[in-house]
């Protein structure tokens, strides 16, 4: 039986989205290593108890202590947050974004996608200006962020 999420690595490796400068390939690819390469280090070290201790798998790849204590792992809001903004289910993906700001405040990550979608939101409501803002902190965010700057020019134009 297959999980209906699909595997740990491709969603993972959504997560990584917002890397600055990266094809949505090359960051999975990244993004993959990456948890690879913690899942190698906890088996090879002798840290079972820490094993033991996390309930998901996502709670046992993340190197944050703060985020492996979380109830909700952050990477599971993170996650959440790209799907919902896939279907298009923008104030889903603000509410989970939140929540994902507030288990780890610092993610540039997660403040970039928690503008982009905030911003589109608001574009709906017909607050451009606040849209604008939005967009603009994204791109303050990730500068080279094409996806930022094109959200910001359609606001302004409206």
């Amino acid at each position: 039986r297959t999980h209906v999420a699909g595997s740990g690595v491709a969603a993972a490796a959504a997560l990584a989205v917002g890397v600055a400068g990266k094809s949505p390939e090359e960051t999975r690819w990244t993004t993959a290593k990456a948890i690879d390469r913690r899942r190698q280090e906890l088996a090879q070290g002798s840290d079972l108890e820490l094993a033991m201790e996390c309930s998901t798998v996502l709670q046992l790849v993340t190197e944050d202590p703060q985020q492996r204590s979380a109830e909700v792992p952050f990477l599971l809001y993170a996650l959440r947050t790209l799907a919902l903004c896939d279907l298009g289910l923008w104030e889903d993906a603000v509410s989970d974004c939140r929540k994902a700001l507030a288990i780890d405040p610092k993610d540039q990550a997660a403040q970039y996608t928690f503008n982009i979608a905030n911003g589109i939101l608001r574009v709906k409501c017909g607050k451009f200006e606040a849209a604008v803002s939005c967009f603009s902190k994204a791109i303050s965010l990730q500068p080279i962020s094409a996806e930022a700057r094109i959200h910001r020019a359609i606001a302004l134009a409206r």
